[in-house]
């Protein structure tokens, strides 16, 4: 088998080995990105990056197995280094904490025996000098903290451009909010509307007939009874 077709099986091992890791995320994320932003340590976004990293994968495999173009096969040599360093990081770290960290058990079965027949096989079929082999494991080392900070910050960015699902009956800050400006927009209900003042009422007569008196009313009784004051005491004089 040729380089270019062996590496068509690279996205599948970054998948199993993803899975593994992702598998026991919260030991993940304490052991490995405990340092990270709360935002990029989420489930989510380390799922979708899970999901990325062999999407790209594939991206490189892919044309590198079609066009065997050089600039192509060197990134995927880079590519395969990247992946075995990462393995390799997994074992050094399980052997410090002396316990099986997740992803190990994938780095031990799968990754590293792939890489390191991908490896024999730059050695021989494309007769790469281990001095470029050196050069193309520096790159590889470089590559894996920005392969894995690109896919947390895309990941990121497509959570948040992703609606988030609210279950129904649950109220979030901002549905507490609109609920309360709704709430000072809408016009009062007649039903919640100050009451009109009660009306004064009087008895004239023995009888005790009410008569209903409102402000407008009072007003009008005594200016008329000012007005006939001054007729009266003239009588009186009179």
């Amino acid at each position: 088998m040729t380089f270019a077709a062996l590496n068509l099986l690279s996205p599948l091992v970054l998948a199993a080995h993803n899975a593994d890791e992702y598998r026991r995320y919260e030991d993940f994320v304490r052991e490995y990105h405990g340092r990270l932003p709360a935002k990029l340590a989420s489930r989510s976004v380390m799922r979708n990056a899970a999901i990325l990293l062999p999407i790209a994968a594939a991206a490189i495999a892919v044309p590198a197995y079609l066009w065997r173009a050089p600039t192509l096969m060197t990134i995927a040599r880079i590519a395969i280094f990247a992946l075995m360093l990462n393995a390799i990081g997994h074992c050094a770290l399980s052997l410090k904490r002396r316990s099986m960290l997740p992803g190990t058990h994938s780095a031990i079965a799968l990754v590293l025996p792939y890489s390191s027949v991908c490896v024999f096989v730059m050695r021989t079929q494309l007769a790469d000098s281990w001095w470029f082999l050196v050069r193309c494991a520096a790159l590889g080392a470089v590559a894996v903290p920005l392969a894995v900070f690109s896919s947390l910050s895309i990941s990121y960015g497509i959570s948040r451009m992703t609606p988030t699902k609210v279950r129904p009956g649950v109220r979030t800050p901002d549905s507490r909010h609109s609920v309360s400006l709704n709430a000072a927009a809408a016009p009062a209900s007649p039903a919640l509307a100050p009451a009109a003042p009660p009306a004064h009422t009087y008895a004239s007569s023995p009888r005790q007939t009410l008569k209903t008196t409102t402000p407008a009313s009072r007003t009008a009784q005594s200016s008329s009874t000012a007005n006939r004051s001054p007729a009266n005491q003239s009588d009186k004089a009179q």
